[in-house]
């Protein structure tokens, strides 16, 4: 029985398109079928922002060291590494926004302050330390 199903079956691929080319009713239904594949005479086309850079909203791990470059400003490299520069003037210890070129700065992940957390610390004695809600 398998073997009459699978003559049956090649027979139809092999007379199929000889079915399609003597009968028009068949026409239109192959037609349709060349429409929806590509030829190889079709090209793709590419938009003009392939090139385009993509910035990731995957926000850092690590502190970084940043050297301060002509033209930069505390409120630019803010902007630029997006955090605010409260977060910047307290990771350096600046006292003012007075910066240099070839200074270096500690560049943290996100917006905060660093603590590196003794033995014996809770949330509570942290933030008493840091003069701060522990409930933030």
């Amino acid at each position: 029985m398998h073997i009459a199903a699978m003559g049956v079956l090649g027979i139809g691929v092999i007379v199929s398109p000889f079915l399609a080319d003597t009968y028009p009713i068949f026409e239109g239904q192959r037609n349709n079928l060349a429409i929806s594949m590509p030829s190889s005479k079709e090209s793709i086309v590419v938009s003009s922002d392939v090139f385009q850079t993509i910035k990731s909203v995957k926000p850092r791990d690590k502190t970084i060291d940043y050297t301060v470059e002509k033209g930069d400003t505390l409120s630019t490299i803010a902007e630029k590494f997006d955090i605010s520069t409260e977060t910047i003037r307290w990771a350096n210890d600046l006292t003012n926004d007075n910066i240099t070129i070839g200074d270096t700065l500690k560049i943290l992940p996100v917006t905060g302050i660093e603590y590196k957390v003794a033995k014996g610390d809770s949330v509570y004695s942290i933030a008493k330390k840091l003069d701060s809600d522990p409930q933030k």
